[in-house]
């Protein structure tokens, strides 16, 4: 799709994401971004290049407040303690967070390309500033170049899937050593190979290749990224489903009723196992419909914390960062960039199992990763706990797979549409980081 006579979607993208992406990494405060500690060790882990990140604290310990007392005596200070301040080496088994001696195939294959940014930043200058700027920004690039080129790939969802990735939530993990942005490149290129998969009628050796590779990149991706592995025969076989359609036409009443009880009996059996239905129900009833945290961050938090994270950014705590009327103006422009998307498929019975199983998928991602934190920290909070809208937000493509079955389309022009989303993303990521920079250093 061309927004302007010469420019394309994916031209926009990149431009945008090393703009954005590039001027946080030089704008968060050294080390705190999300679990970016943690992350740092294991980079440092991966490439033998284990500094003390603790000889630059004052009190060995990194947050906020700590944060402060450097800034708050200048600018210079803060420069001089993170990126003049030489880190003393360490051997690779003296490193300070100790899970990166038991890191799992997963975390190796997802913090690679950090990895490969700190080591560089280690060979320019070995302080704890220099290493994190340098990962940070080797990340952000890795990130926008790979998504150019799987936005450029993709038949439909071009648009949905360049928001997504634009989103404070997306660029915050691209300008850090976290392995979310990698982690979302390698969902954003399985999804974009299963849209490939489900137009054409016959595939290429190459693109088997491809959907082999990334299959595997999927399978050590973060545990509740496998789940996508589940709409893979139904995209490979996908020929197969839809004879099933007319069969599953006539029986819907049936195949309705016994769906329910199985799924009625599965989730009983899910919530036992995590306490009492009365003690699981009041946690989701809090989570999604009372509960908003208010503590410290601009805009009040009417809305559930879990629907503002996905796409926020929610930095520090559960604490969302952009103010509300943002959250429901991004949806609103998301809803439009779906029901705008041409429609590939003229015949209906062709990407309906596709599109359900999508849908299916997305939300056993959402409810199963909240269930899983329902027993976290069980008796201190009403609400649960733990789990962040950055595990949900790269599976929102999915809805794009989904909305192809839709056969209902706005009468506003798509490019019109995507225009649209694409300056109100420039306003949101200009408001992100004058946020974040009032929040971080005033």
């Amino acid at each position: 799709m061309r927004i302007f006579k010469n420019v394309k979607v994916e031209i926009l993208f990149l431009s945008l994401a090393l703009i954005f992406g590039g001027s946080l990494s030089f704008i968060m405060p050294v080390l705190h971004n999300h679990d970016e500690e943690f992350h740092f060790d294991e980079c440092c882990f991966l490439t033998n290049a284990v500094v003390k990140r603790s000889a630059v604290y004052a009190d060995g310990g990194n947050d906020n407040a700590q944060f402060k007392k450097y800034t708050k005596h200048g600018l210079n200070s803060y420069i001089h303690q993170y990126f003049v301040k030489k880190a003393p080496f360490l051997k690779k088994d003296q490193v300070e967070d100790k899970r990166a001696l038991t890191m799992s195939k997963s975390d190796i294959l997802l913090h690679i390309i950090p990895a490969i940014g700190v080591k560089i930043g280690f060979m320019i200058y070995p302080s704890v500033g220099v290493m994190c700027l340098v990962g940070r920004l080797f990340s952000c690039f890795f990130y926008a170049i790979t998504l150019f080129f799987i936005i450029r790939f993709m038949d439909y969802g071009k648009v949905a899937l360049a928001v997504i990735a634009l989103t404070p939530t997306m660029i915050t993990g691209a300008a850090s050593l976290s392995y979310d942005s990698s982690n979302f490149v390698f969902l954003s290129l399985f999804i974009a190979l299963l849209i490939h998969f489900s137009t054409r009628n016959k595939i290429s050796q190459k693109m088997w290749i491809i959907l082999a590779i990334a299959t595997l990149l999927v399978s050590f991706s973060k545990e509740n990224s496998r789940l996508l592995l589940l709409l893979l025969p139904f995209f490979i076989f996908r020929n197969s489903a839809q004879q099933l359609l007319p069969i599953i036409s006539r029986f819907k009443y049936a195949i309705s009723v016994v769906s329910i009880i199985i799924v009625g009996n599965f989730s009983f059996f899910l919530i036992k196992k995590e306490g009492s239905f009365s003690f699981v129900f009041h946690k989701f009833l809090n989570t999604f419909i009372f509960y908003s945290p208010s503590q410290n961050m601009p805009g009040n938090k009417s809305l559930p914390y879990l629907l503002n994270n996905i796409i926020d950014g929610g930095l520090w705590d559960e604490n969302s960062v952009m103010p509300n009327w943002w959250v429901l103006l991004w949806f609103i422009f998301f809803l439009l960039i779906l029901f705008s998307e041409k429609k590939i498929f003229q015949k209906k019975n062709k990407i309906m199992p596709l599109a359900i199983c999508s849908l299916v998928v997305y939300f056993l991602n959402y409810f199963g990763v909240i269930l899983k934190f329902v027993n976290y920290l069980p008796n201190e909070t009403p609400y649960i706990i733990g789990p962040q809208g950055r595990y949900f937000t790269p599976f929102l493509l999915l809805f794009a797979i989904f909305m192809q079955g839709v056969h209902y389309q706005v009468s506003i022009k798509d490019v019109l549409v995507c225009l649209s989303s694409f300056l109100f993303m420039v306003f949101s990521l200009l408001m992100y980081i004058v946020i974040i920079f009032f929040f971080a250093y005033c």
